[in-house]
């Protein structure tokens, strides 16, 4: 089984009255989701989260940005009719509508596919081993009691940057030191009793018109990045 937890989020210059405005914004939509939750109420860091238990996903908004997080296939969000698609660009149409709206900063995405096996840690580390290592690297990592590779790549003329690791799931804290919460009830079943291989890509543009075309295409690229990585 193959577990796909996603995160985009387009960062916009700082909303001033966001307790105000934004809070207007989202009251139309709270009635298709089924959970919401207000993070430091009050204060200029708030964050109110809207999440839909059903479908699996969950939107978060903040003075400075706007997320989406989705549990499942990449290929769902290609559609741009999809509910969790549909719902998130239409709330961001509506923010870059407020009087206070100043702008995009930039956007990027987070995207973590676990691929889970019947076997134990000490298989997933020799499969591991086996797929990224050399021989004489394996010899050396024979014991290792924690196994990842990672590649970072910053290009600050073009304002893009990119993080790939690869490492052995263990255990499903792994998902929570990536700062994720599990929304699918299979997943969530699946994650706390198998173990695997995971792999994370992160995605940064610097953009300031965004529009469905370039979260597919950030997407795109993240999920050809994972599916080069995890062959």
């Amino acid at each position: 089984m193959t577990c796909n937890l996603i995160q985009y989020e387009i960062r916009y210059r700082p909303i001033l009255d966001f307790k105000d405005s934004l809070k207007k914004v989202l009251s139309k939509y709270v009635k298709f989701f089924d959970k919401i939750n207000i993070k430091d109420e009050g204060v200029t860091k708030e964050q109110i989260e809207l999440r839909s238990t059903e479908e699996s996903y969950a939107v978060f908004a903040s003075w400075q940005s706007l997320v989406l997080r989705v549990d499942g296939e990449p290929q769902l969000l290609q559609n741009r009719q999809s509910t969790p698609v549909d719902t998130f660009f239409k709330i961001f149409k509506d923010i870059t509508s407020l009087e206070s709206f100043g702008g995009v900063i930039n956007h990027l995405c987070f995207q973590l596919q676990v691929e889970l096996n019947e076997g134990d840690s000490r298989a997933n580390s020799k499969t591991f081993m086996d797929r990224f290592f050399s021989q004489n690297l394996r010899n050396e990592s024979e014991d290792a009691t924690k196994l990842l590779f990672s590649i970072e790549q910053i290009k600050s003329e073009e304002g893009t940057y990119k993080f790939i690791e690869s490492s052995v799931y263990d255990n499903v804290e792994y998902i929570s030191e990536k700062g994720l919460q599990i929304m699918d009830a299979e997943y969530l079943q699946a994650l706390n009793s198998k173990t695997g291989i995971a792999t994370e890509v992160r995605l940064f543009e610097r953009q300031h018109d965004i529009k469905f075309e370039t979260f597919k295409n950030l997407l795109t690229n993240s999920s050809r990045t994972i599916n080069a990585v995890a062959k």
